[in-house]
């Protein structure tokens, strides 16, 4: 079985029955860009159902970003299906990663989107993989309309390659320690939190195993990427989640595994970073087709995953507000303005005094007028 695939005991198992996030979200530093308004990704449509009738299963290719959930025509399978290889490549370009860093921090966005799609408007959920591997960390915050940022704590892990496949050794880059779950929404006093321990680094095994163990939900997930060996460049990055839904017959089980295994038969490869590289890829739709054969699709929706960060100079100024009032007088002494960078998107931030003076100045009215500040 090719590396980021996983399934809960194979391929199911079958049940009877508030944190902060990891790493720094801006670093200073000293930096002559300038200020950029708020960092953020494109327009997210909201979900469009759409009649399994209309759908044409091969207009939209693995080079195009897209996001399927569908269930199955008895409503006891749910598939969901992810395509984002431009979404993947920006963020590489952005963030400079390299080619073993892009393929860590592609799994771990890939595995969040798949598993938040669906929850309550405003909720986030975020993966936090912190072991002893090279990588020092790596967290993916997605909420449930396939909006997504993440963090690495080194994004330069090109050394870290398996000696007898040369491909990425993403064992070696998460290390040993934990995998951290934490559901939150604004209106939540304290967030869900969940913790297990890192069994095999490879992202898709460990989610799949603390969605078993923590919260007895019957699943099979996977997610991959392929680069190009010569200039890393992404050449697919998606994934799949299948989880059977309460009540599920043993028949409709019993289809899904026939189908993965047909699956595999035919390609080679259930890895969907390969099946969306191919010579003949398989495009999103086709994957969830297959998924679903003998059991139709009774009801699916789409939408477009983007890479969205919540950064802003207000943050920013939250952030610095933490430093104390001698230091940031002391930085600003010697360079005349705060520097800052976003340890998500990699957006550059510079604040002069007459800026920080203003960003105050409006803290202190919304606090005055009982009002949240900055606005989310």
């Amino acid at each position: 079985m090719r590396e980021g695939m996983s399934f809960n005991s194979p391929p199911y198992t079958r049940n009877n029955n508030r944190p902060t996030s990891c790493g720094p979200s801006f670093r200073l530093f000293k930096t002559s860009a300038p200020l950029h308004a708020n960092a953020g990704g494109t327009n997210n449509d909201d979900f469009v159902p759409i009649s399994p009738a209309t759908l044409n299963w091969e207009k939209i290719g693995p080079d195009q970003d897209v996001f399927i959930s569908a269930l199955s025509q008895n409503g006891q399978v749910n598939v969901k299906v992810i395509s984002a290889k431009k979404m993947v490549q920006a963020i590489r370009d952005k963030r400079e990663l390299s080619a073993v860093s892009t393929e860590l921090l592609g799994r771990v966005m890939l595995s969040a989107m798949l598993v938040a799609n669906g929850i309550k408007d405003e909720e986030t959920l975020q993966l936090t993989f912190s072991g002893d591997g090279a990588a020092k960390g790596v967290m993916a915050i997605s909420d449930g309309a396939c909006n997504v940022r993440a963090w690495i704590g080194n994004s330069d892990l090109d050394d870290l390659k398996d000696p007898e496949t040369g491909r990425a050794d993403i064992k070696a880059a998460v290390g040993k320690g934990t995998l951290q779950v934490v559901k939150n929404h604004p209106s939540w006093r304290i967030p869900y939190n969940g913790v297990v321990q890192i069994a095999s680094g490879e992202v898709a095994p460990d989610v799949a195993f603390y969605l078993a163990s923590s919260e007895q939900r019957n699943t099979a997930l996977g997610v991959g990427l392929s680069l190009d060996p010569k200039t890393g460049e992404v050449e697919s990055a998606g994934g799949f989640y299948i989880e059977m839904m309460p009540g599920v017959e043993e028949e409709s089980v019993l289809k899904v595994e026939v189908n993965l295994a047909v699956l595999k038969e035919r390609f080679g490869s259930v890895d969907p970073g390969v099946l969306f590289a191919g010579k003949q890829p398989v495009t999103p739709y086709m994957l969830v087709k297959m998924l679903l054969d003998g059991l139709g699709v009774g009801m699916a929706e789409e939408t477009q995953p983007a890479y969205r960060c919540t950064c802003s100079a207000e943050k920013v100024f939250r952030a610095v507000s933490l430093l104390g009032e001698e230091e940031v007088e002391s930085i600003l002494a010697q360079e005349g303005m705060i520097a800052a960078k976003c340890e998500f998107c990699a957006e550059k931030y510079e604040l002069s005094r007459e800026q920080l003076v203003a960003l105050r100045e409006e803290a202190l009215a919304a606090a005055e007028a009982g009002e949240p500040w900055p606005a989310r």
